[in-house]
């Protein structure tokens, strides 16, 4: 099994993390939150829409001194592999074992919006490596282990869309300025309250990670292990921004253009940065669809 529960050591530590939230969120407000603005970017054109299709969010949170964690992020990237652009990854480091320790494991991948997603949806107190796909089953049963994920994935892949959407990204080097445009079409004539809320991620970060799993690489810790898919904020701030109202009917085949600014941290390489956007039901938290572009 993949589960490792600190016990009185975790529930500690949240009590912790809680006081101390304003000194993790600190060093992430280089990269500001600044709100839609069209004026701001432009919107291009969009390429022709594609047949919908099904899109599934998986959240991987973990630490870098989670050793049960590698095998759960090979689990994650075979079914990647396996659903070839229909699944879409996130490692939210948040929790105990993302914290920062003694040499050589030093480094503070924790971010404002992990930690809060943590604290929101207690994945951190049931322990890592554990997830949540689409963000299914809130508030009881939406914490999966990753011995699960597969099966949890494959029946959220079987469902019908009521979302079809499109991600595209307009990048500006020289103010390191990032627009994200977001095209959703309705399927269905819906009445509910959708948010879009949207993150950064960054992929090929080298560091230090403890683990236990021989076929994964060496024990108990892989110097030069290959974070992937790793969050690095979000543009929409955690809980995004409304896309529909509950008391208004969004009729079938209605677009809606969603354009935001966002001003990239000087430490992420873009060439390895990514977009994942997701619409969710503002009642229950449930994603409906995700999709996500590389910044280049």
């Amino acid at each position: 099994p993949m589960k490792y529960i600190p016990g009185s050591i975790l529930a500690l530590s949240l009590a912790l993390t809680i006081l101390s939230c304003d000194k993790i969120e600190e060093p992430y407000l280089r990269a500001g939150i600044v709100p839609p603005d069209t004026s701001a970017c432009p919107v291009p054109e969009f390429p022709a829409l594609t047949a919908p299709v099904q899109r599934v969010l998986l959240e991987d949170f973990t630490g870098h001194t989670c050793p049960n964690c590698p095998g759960a992020a090979v689990l994650a990237h075979d079914l990647l592999e396996q659903y070839n652009g229909r699944l879409v990854l996130m490692a939210v480091h948040a929790g105990y074992f993302a914290e920062p320790r003694g040499e050589p494991f030093t480094p503070d991948f924790r971010t404002a919006a992990g930690t809060e997603l943590d604290l929101f949806f207690g994945v951190g107190l049931v322990g890592n490596p554990n997830g949540m796909i689409n963000r299914k089953g809130y508030s009881d049963a939406h914490v999966i282990g990753p011995d699960d994920w597969a099966a949890e994935v494959a029946a959220e892949m079987a469902g019908a869309p009521i979302i079809n959407m499109q991600v595209v990204t307009v990048y500006t080097p020289e103010e390191r300025k990032l627009c994200t445009h977001v095209r959703s079409v309705f399927l269905d004539d819906i009445e509910r309250h959708f948010k879009l809320a949207a993150f950064i991620t960054e992929d090929s970060i080298v560091s230090w990670q403890k683990n236990n799993d021989p076929s994964v690489g060496p024990t108990p810790d892989i110097e030069g292990y290959v974070h992937m898919h790793m969050l690095r904020a979000g543009i929409t701030g955690t809980w995004g921004i409304d896309l529909t109202s509950a008391d208004t009917l969004t009729a079938q085949g209605q677009e809606i253009i969603t354009s935001v600014p966002y001003q990239l941290s000087e430490d992420w390489r873009t060439r390895h940065c990514r977009v994942v956007v997701m619409i969710y039901d503002a009642e229950n938290y449930k994603v409906v669809q995700v999709g996500e572009a590389s910044v280049l």
